[in-house]
């Protein structure tokens, strides 16, 4: 019996210990980090090699269009992994801007439909329900819902996110509110 038990502790020792799904913990004074023996990077990260970091670098010498075409290529890549949305959200600084500077009716569509899509767009409320405001091609009711939907699938994140306090938790809820507010009184008062 106790030979059983040795044989089915070294054996869970070993298929743990050489798991492809390793990972190193780095600890510095703010945050401890697992980079994954697998991708070699923290989870979410955004892997060197892509357009976008050296698209924000020239982004005022880019066309929205040109940009644009560099988005697709990177998010061609980063579909099912896990730093879509940070990626996503990152490329967001500038395009929101752009779009809403020089954008078309599609242009502005596409990146509303974009993220929409996201899992969530935390770092983006104001600019995107700005983006929204400036769309011509559909009506306040679809407009609402767009917001209504934004506004739900963000605050079911903010909610389940581990704040460091619960200030931090109630000041994004409050943005995000106040944002849909904002966007909801001027729409009111638009064509």
């Amino acid at each position: 019996m106790k030979k059983n038990i040795i044989v089915i502790a070294i054996s869970a020792l070993l298929a743990f210990g050489c798991s492809e799904d390793k990972e190193t913990v780095i600890n510095n004074e703010t945050s401890t980090a697992k980079i994954s023996a697998a991708t070699g990077r923290v989870k979410g990260e955004i892997p060197p090699g892509l357009n976008v970091f050296t698209t924000l670098q020239k982004a005022n010498t880019l066309t929205l269009a040109d940009m644009l075409e560099l988005y697709k290529q990177d998010i061609s890549k980063s579909q099912g992994q896990d730093f879509d949305t940070n990626l996503k959200n990152i490329w967001f600084i500038k395009l929101n801007r752009k779009a809403l500077n020089e954008g078309n009716e599609e242009q502005k569509m596409f990146l509303i439909s974009q993220q929409m899509e996201m899992e969530n767009n935390l770092p983006h409320f104001n600019s995107f329900y700005t983006l929204l405001l400036s769309v011509n091609s559909i009506d306040k009711t679809e407009k609402m819902n767009l917001s209504n939907r934004f506004k739900d699938k963000n605050i079911q994140v903010i909610r389940e996110i581990k704040w460091h306090t619960p200030d931090e938790k109630k000041e994004k809820e409050t943005e995000l509110l106040l944002a849909q507010r904002n966007f909801g009184m001027q729409q009111q008062f638009s064509k």
